[in-house]
């Protein structure tokens, strides 16, 4: 016998999965901002001349590349109470572990970028008599931002689509909800397909972008 789907439900539990959206939005964006502005600071610390600071922010980097998310999560949620007698609500525990592993990311995709620039355009600047800051802004950052742009977009919409794992520890995003109406409704396929239609409707702009800041570096260079 087929099966006969039944979106109805998703009508019905619309309130439930919208409200899943706004905490999946609100976690990605306090993630993504001081995930990208931590990366930032690390990425100068492996672009630093002093040996003992690009080792440290290298270690960094390396130990939030080696941690699954998943795991980052289980641990810092239920590990740090029972160590640190600290207790961090699940959202909090969330965009933390988010912002801490892609920080890693970020600052690789910056380090990357600023080091993309051929060294002959910034001792030519220094030769016209230009400032460290001058430097950066007119000749480094315009051309760093550009190529560094569609990796970050990638690594966002990627933290977007992590978040979907804070429902483990009790997040109410979107997964968290779409099994909350499950376990009401007993209509997974719907509302996972519900689910699924979201994250398409959220990451599509995100990703159409990523492409368009490719096409005009492949054109301009």
């Amino acid at each position: 016998m087929a099966y006969q789907w039944n979106f109805q439900v998703v009508s019905t539990y619309s309130g439930a999965l919208l409200h899943g959206i706004g905490i999946t939005l609100l976690l990605t964006i306090c993630s993504v901002v001081p995930g990208t502005l931590l990366g930032a600071v690390i990425a100068w610390g492996r672009l630093s001349t002093k040996p003992v600071i690009r080792a440290f922010f290298w270690f960094y980097i390396e130990v939030f590349f080696a941690i699954p998310v998943l795991v980052l999560l289980v641990w810092v949620y239920y590990c740090l109470p029972v160590l640190l007698h600290l207790r961090l609500s699940a959202f909090q525990t969330a965009w933390i572990c988010l912002m801490l592993s892609l920080s890693a990311f970020v600052a690789e995709i910056v380090r990357a970028g600023v080091s993309s620039i051929p060294k002959g355009e910034v001792e030519a600047a220094r030769v016209l008599g230009m400032t460290r800051w001058q430097i950066f802004r007119l000749i480094i950052f315009p051309q760093a931002f550009r190529r560094m742009m569609p990796a970050l977009l990638g690594q966002y919409i990627t933290a977007l689509k992590l978040s979907s794992l804070a429902s483990i520890i009790g997040v109410t995003e979107i997964i968290y909800q779409t099994q909350l109406s499950i376990a009401h409704t007993y209509r997974p396929l719907e509302l996972y397909t519900a689910a699924a239609l979201a994250y398409v409707v959220i990451v599509l702009p995100l990703s159409l972008t990523m492409k368009r800041f490719e096409s005009r570096i492949q054109t301009f260079g």
